[in-house]
C-alpha cells in the first residue's frame, strides 16, 4: 500500500497535472480506452487481432511518452503535431482492420476529421461530430432481418470510439484556433503598440501641430479600418466645432462646422464618455443625419472625448463602412488609449501654436517699439545701477559719431564729464518720475561737444536709469542769431538817428545850391551847382533808404528805366573817372 501511495504521489508531481497538459492527456487516455473497448467487443476481424495488439501497445507507449515529456514540449507544436499524426495513423490503421465495416468506418472517420478541421468554433465542431456519430450509430442498428443484414451492418461498439475521437480532434482544432486567435490578438496588440509608439514619437519629435495630428489620425484609420478619422475642437459657448485634421484629406486645416449637425459629438460632450454607433441605419440618435451618413458610406461611428485634466476640449471621430461588425471592444479600448495620448499632444500643440502667436505678436510689437525707439530725435541712454551704458537708441551714435559697440558697458561720465556727480544725486529720487538735470555737453569724436538738456528717470525695481538728452545745438545757434539780430537792431536805430540828422543837413545844402543857381547866370557855375544839387538829392535818397531799412515798411515796387539809372550813376562818377584817366562811353538801347 505504501508503494502504491508513493507511486501515486510521484505521478501527481509529474507535469501531467499541470493545466496546460491535463486535457490532452485525459483525452488521449479516453481514446485509448475507447479503442480497447472496441477491440474487446470484437470490432476487428479475427484474422487481424494479432496485429492490433502491437499497434495498441505502440499507442500506449506514446501516451506514456507524452506523460513524461516536459510541459513546454507538450504545449509547443514540435511534439503535438507528431503525436496527432501518429494517433491519426494508428486509429485509421485500426479502422482498416475492422473487416467488412472497414470502408464504411474509414469513410465516416474521414468525414468526421474533415468536419472538425473545417468547423468554426468548438460548439459547432462538437455538434457536427456528434451528428456524424449519430448517423453512424443509426447505421449500426439492425434495420433489416436475418443473418446477412446483421453481418452487413457496422459494429455499434465503434460509435463510442468515433465520439471519443471527435472529442480528441475537436480539442486539437479548438486549441489550434485558440492559439491562432491569441496570435492574432498579440499581432494586433503589437500593431497597436507600434501605432501608439509612432504617435508618441510624432508628438515628442516635433511641435508641428498639423504633422502630429495627421500622424495620429492616419495610424488610427489604418489599424481600425476606418474610412475617416477626424480630430475636432469644440467651442461649447458658441456651439461651433473646428475640424483640425482628417485622415482622408491632408490639406484640410481648421474647417468650421456647426455642432448642431453632429448629435454623436454632443452626446460625447454631455456624457464625457465614448459614444459607439454600431449601425447608423438603426440608431435613433442619428435619425436627423442618417441619410447623409449612409450616402457617404458611413455605417458605424465612434466618438472618443479628448480630455485634458477635467476639461473636455474636443473629440476624435471615427467613421467606418462596416455594416455588421461595428467597433469591437478591443478597438474601442485602443481608440481610448490613442485619444488619451493624443489629447496631451493636441493640447500641447494648441498651447504651442498659441505661444507662437503670442511670441509673434510680441516680436512685432517689439519691432515697432524698437523702430520708435531708434527714430526718436532725442538721445536715449539705458543705464544700469552703476550708470554704465546698457543700451542706446540710434540717435546717440549718429550724433556723437561713436559706434554703438564702443558705447555699451562704458561709464556715462566718460562721454558727459559734468554728469559725474549724478549717480549719487539720483539714487534717492522717486522711481518712474522724470527729473531734469540741466544743460550739459556730450563729447563727440569728430567735432565740438554736443549741447544737450539732460533728464533722468529712475526705473522701477532697481533696474537702472533712463537718461534722456535733448539736442539743444540749434537752440544755441538761434540764441546767437537772436543776439546778433539785437545788435543789428541797435545799429539800425543808430543809423536811423544819423540818417535823420544827415537828411536835415542835406535839405539845407540842396536849398542853398538851388538858390545860388537861380541868382548866378554863369553857365559853368550853374553846371556845378546842378551837380551839387543832384549829389545832394542822391545822398538824400540814400538817407531815405537807410531810414526805410531801419523801419518796418512795405517795399514800393515800380518800373524804372535802366538807361536813366546808368546815366545818373555815370554823372556821379564822371569827375572821379576823369581824375583817374578813365573815359566811359554809353551805347544804350532806347527801350531799356
Amino acid at each position: 500500500m505504501r508503494v502504491v501511495t508513493s507511486t501515486w504521489n510521484r505521478i501527481r508531481q509529474l507535469p501531467v497535472f499541470l493545466p496546460g497538459r491535463r486535457p490532452i492527456l485525459l483525452v488521449r487516455l479516453a481514446l485509448l480506452l475507447a479503442i480497447g473497448a472496441a477491440l474487446h467487443a470484437g470490432s476487428v476481424a479475427p484474422e487481424h487481432r494479432r496485429i492490433v495488439w502491437p499497434v495498441l501497445g505502440a499507442f500506449l507507449v506514446s501516451w506514456f511518452g507524452s506523460l513524461l515529456l516536459p510541459r513546454a514540449a507538450m504545449e509547443g507544436s514540435r511534439f503535438r503535431v507528431p503525436f496527432l499524426l501518429a494517433d491519426t495513423f494508428l486509429l485509421a490503421f485500426l479502422l482498416s482492420l475492422s473487416g467488412p465495416d472497414a470502408p464504411r468506418s474509414f469513410l465516416f472517420f474521414f468525414l468526421m476529421v474533415l468536419i472538425i478541421a473545417l468547423g468554426d468554433g468548438l460548439f459547432r465542431i462538437l455538434l457536427g461530430a456528434a451528428c456524424l456519430s449519430g448517423v453512424f450509430f443509426l447505421g449500426s442498428l439492425p434495420w433489416g432481418s436475418g443473418p446477412a443484414a446483421a453481418m452487413a451492418l457496422p459494429s455499434p461498439f465503434l460509435v463510442p470510439l468515433f465520439g471519443v475521437a471527435a472529442l480528441y480532434y475537436s480539442y486539437f482544432v479548438a486549441e489550434a484556433r485558440h492559439r491562432e486567435s491569441l496570435a492574432d490578438r498579440v499581432l494586433r496588440e503589437r500593431q497597436e503598440l507600434r501605432a501608439i509608439l509612432d504617435i508618441l514619437d510624432a508628438t515628442t519629435s516635433t511641435l508641428d501641430f498639423h504633422a502630429v495630428m495627421h500622424t495620429t489620425t492616419a495610424r488610427m484609420a489604418e489599424l481600425m479600418n476606418a474610412a475617416r478619422v477626424s480630430i475636432v475642437l469644440v467651442d461649447r459657448e458658441r456651439e461651433e466645432c473646428t475640424v483640425l485634421v482628417s485622415s482622408d484629406d491632408r490639406s484640410l486645416n481648421r474647417l468650421p462646422i456647426p455642432l448642431a449637425k453632429y448629435p454623436e459629438i454632443r452626446r460625447a460632450l454631455e456624457t464625457r464618455a465614448p459614444v459607439i454607433i454600431q449601425d447608423v441605419a438603426r440608431s435613433p440618435m442619428m435619425a436627423a443625419v442618417r441619410e447623409d451618413l449612409l450616402r457617404l458610406g458611413f455605417h458605424s461611428l465612434l466618438v472618443i472625448p479628448l480630455r485634458y485634466g477635467e476639461e473636455i476640449f474636443g473629440t476624435i471621430c471615427l467613421r467606418a463602412s462596416r455594416r455588421q461588425e461595428g467597433f469591437a471592444p478591443d478597438e474601442v479600448r485602443f481608440a481610448q488609449i490613442v485619444a488619451s495620448a493624443a489629447a496631451n499632444a493636441v493640447k500641447n500643440s494648441l498651447l504651442y501654436s498659441r505661444a507662437q502667436g503670442e511670441a509673434r505678436r510680441h516680436r512685432e510689437r517689439s519691432a515697432h517699439l524698437q523702430l520708435l525707439f531708434d527714430h526718436m530725435p532725442d538721445l536715449i541712454f539705458f543705464l544700469d545701477g552703476d550708470w554704465r551704458i546698457a543700451e542706446v537708441n540710434r540717435s546717440v551714435p549718429d550724433r556723437i559719431a561713436v559706434p554703438r559697440e564702443e558705447l555699451l558697458l562704458r561709464e556715462f561720465r566718460e562721454w558727459c564729464p559734468k554728469a559725474a556727480s549724478l549717480p549719487e544725486k539720483t539714487r534717492s529720487l522717486p522711481r518712474g518720475e522724470f527729473h531734469p538735470c540741466g544743460e550739459v555737453e556730450l563729447g563727440r569724436r569728430d567735432g565740438p561737444p554736443l549741447a544737450v538738456r539732460l533728464g533722468v528717470i529712475p526705473l522701477a525695481g532697481d533696474r537702472g536709469f533712463l537718461a534722456l538728452a535733448q539736442d539743444i545745438s540749434s537752440e544755441k545757434r538761434t540764441q546767437i542769431e537772436l543776439q546778433h539780430a539785437d545788435r543789428l537792431s541797435a545799429v539800425g536805430e543808430l543809423v536811423a538817428t544819423v540818417a535823420h540828422e544827415l537828411r536835415s543837413r542835406l535839405t539845407g545844402v540842396l536849398g542853398f545850391s538851388q538858390l545860388l543857381a537861380i541868382r548866378n547866370r554863369d553857365p559853368d557855375l550853374a553846371r556845378d551847382l546842378e551837380r551839387i544839387s543832384a549829389a545832394a538829392e542822391q545822398c538824400k535818397t540814400i538817407v531815405n533808404d537807410l531810414l526805410s531799412f531801419s523801419r518796418k515798411t512795405e517795399p514800393d515796387r515800380k518800373v524804372l528805366g535802366v538807361n536813366g539809372i546808368l546815366r545818373k550813376a555815370l554823372d556821379l562818377l564822371e569827375r572821379q573817372m576823369e581824375d583817374s584817366g578813365i573815359r566811359v562811353g554809353l551805347d544804350l538801347a532806347e527801350d531799356l
